[in-house]
Order: C-alpha cells, then structure tokens, then sequence
C-alpha cells in the first residue's frame, strides 16, 4: 500500500526541520510500520538500518500513540498518515532525549582535570607545599 502524509503532517515536519529526502524516508519507513500493523506481529518494528533517528523517533512516536484496541491512531483509511498531538509531543520529547544523550556521550569521553589529579602536582593553599 503506498504510504502519504496528510498535508497538516508534512507542514508540521518541514516545521521541525524535515529535508524532502527525510520525508520520503518517513514514507518508506511508514510503509514498512504499517505492513507491520496489518500482520498484527507481536514482536517489534525492524526499520532498516540506513533510517535516519529524526525519521524512527517520528515513527516510534506515531506508532506508540494507539486506540483501545491497540491500533496507531495515526494510519488513516487510503494510506494517509496522521501525526497526532500527542505523538507530536511524544516526538518531541524523544528528539530532547536523544540531544541529551549526545551531550553526555560528549561530556564522558572528555579528560576533565586529569593534570591536578596527581597529588604530588597538588600544592596546599596555606602552607604553599608541596604534598609528599
């Protein structure tokens, strides 16, 4: 089945900064989600490994956003996909938590200090010595 945004999805992408090859991407990824839905696996979603992390937050964020039945409520009828509030905010929050992680990632590879941490480089305040 082919796979398209409605329009309010692809304004809202552009907005955050979607190229027009991320959102093919997202179509093809989208593609893929849905046969997924209708084969009602049990086990999770493999998106191929080329797809980017803006385009599989964006379909982790639709995909977990489900009715009662637990059916997305983002795939409409004709293959149209919509980008609820509510994975519009879980999007969000996922793209925050990826930024944050990169800046840790970041932080922990960083040699903070190593030069006064050997205590003979260490000199006293008061008594300007040397540590022994």
């Amino acid at each position: 089945m082919e796979i398209d945004f409605n329009e309010d999805a692809i304004e809202w992408m552009r907005k955050k900064g979607f190229s027009e090859a991320e959102i093919e991407e997202a179509k093809r990824a989208f593609s893929i989600a849905w046969k997924h839905v209708e084969a009602a696996k049990g086990e999770a979603l493999i998106l191929p490994k080329e797809t980017s992390g803006k385009v599989a937050a964006l379909v982790y964020a639709v995909l977990s956003n489900t009715d009662i039945e637990g059916r997305p409520l983002g795939f409409q009828r004709g293959g149209l996909v919509d980008i609820t509030d509510e994975a519009r905010k879980s999007f969000d929050e996922e793209m925050e938590i990826g930024e944050f992680e990169d800046v840790l990632e970041r932080i922990s590879k960083m040699k903070i200090g190593r030069g006064r941490s050997d205590p003979r480089r260490r000199t006293s305040v008061l008594k300007k010595e040397r540590h022994v």
